[in-house]
């Protein structure tokens, strides 16, 4: 009998369902047994359809226990397998479609990656405006601040950063899976902290946790584990505290996952990735069909070939400025580190 473990977490809207073995095999249920039931169909759907490349065998639990959620066993039912293929069609997404889709999130790391390194600084500003206060000996400021302004936007900046974390994670994948196979984009999985950050994120999102809860000598801390919710069987599922302060750990994570990303661009550069030129049919189409495109430039003729022309012999520059932007992190992230060690 041949089964796949499946994630189920109960959030406030469902029972969502995820097969950490089978990339983009999801669904939920409004109650448990409707979870379960939908696992099933969903499990036994995703087999029948997805091609052989994207098939593994199932992972041991042990090998899955560290994933936060209920680990369920979902038994493979080879009969509803087959009976899936003739009721179920595959929608293909023409390849330009795909390349269009590709491109357009690959710009938008350029914006998300400043993004990161500016609720990084959020962080760090806070933290070092409490530790200064301490070393100066007011400690009235620094209980007034480690429990009010700074602390509020440590754990307001802490939640955005987590979030930042899996769009990059999203993005980044989406962008170069044509170029390397999924295990090697998986290591952004590995970085340092990577499992905290993760876990941290679903305990703000889906629980409301604030996760940073005390203050000690002018650091900010997880001062004890994080009980995110009662599972299935009502057991408790924690996260652990790490031992590390929490500026001093999101500086250790944001230089490993940013020089990851670097690196995982640069092989992708050296194998012959390109940027993907622009198509001025795609401008033509937005200012023709945005909502906030004045009626005077709706009536401007455009030489649009001339247009086309300026396009088609500029060079784009969007993994060099994502590579840039990351740099820049990386230079952040060091600077500041040599700085708490010089202290």
């Amino acid at each position: 009998m041949k089964y796949y473990y499946a994630i189920f977490k109960k959030t406030a809207e469902a029972i969502e369902v995820t097969f950490p073995d089978l990339d983009g095999c999801v669904t939920f249920g409004d109650t448990w047994e409707e979870a379960l039931e939908n696992a099933k169909n969903v499990l036994a759907g995703w087999l029948a359809l997805a091609d052989k490349i994207y098939k593994k065998e199932p992972s041991k639990h042990d090998e899955l226990v560290h994933l936060s959620g209920e680990l369920v066993p979902i038994v493979v039912n080879t009969k509803h397998c087959s009976s899936c293929t003739c009721k179920v069609s595959k929608k293909t997404v023409p390849k330009e479609e795909e390349e269009k889709y590709r491109s357009w999130v690959t710009v938008s790391l350029i914006n998300k990656i400043s993004e990161f390194q500016h609720r990084l600084s959020e962080i760090v500003t806070a933290c070092d405006e409490t530790m200064n206060l301490f070393k100066l000996g007011y400690i009235d400021s620094v209980i007034q601040k480690s429990n009010g302004e700074n602390y509020r936007l440590v754990c307001y900046s802490f939640s955005s950063f987590s979030s930042v974390v899996l769009t990059l994670k999203d993005s980044v994948t989406t962008s170069l899976e044509e170029c390397f196979p999924k295990i090697k984009i998986k290591k952004l999985f590995k970085c340092k902290h990577m499992r905290f950050i993760l876990d941290s994120r679903n305990a703000i999102t889906h629980d409301g946790n604030s996760i940073i809860n005390g203050c000690l000598n002018g650091l900010y801390f997880v001062g004890s584990n994080i009980i995110r919710r009662l599972d299935n069987n009502k057991e408790l599922i924690e996260i652990k505290a790490p031992i590390t302060d929490i500026r001093t750990l999101c500086l250790e994570f944001a230089l490993d996952y940013c020089m990851c990303i670097h690196q995982l661009f640069a092989e992708a550069v050296k194998n012959g990735y390109k940027d993907r030129k622009g198509d001025i049919s795609e401008l033509k189409q937005a200012i023709n069909e945005s909502n906030i495109t004045p009626p005077y430039i709706r009536s401007i003729e455009f030489d649009w070939e001339e247009m086309a022309k300026i396009v088609n012999n500029t060079e784009p520059k969007t993994v060099e400025n994502i590579m840039h932007n990351l740099s820049e992190v990386i230079d952040y992230c060091k600077l500041k580190t040599q700085e708490t060690a010089a202290l």
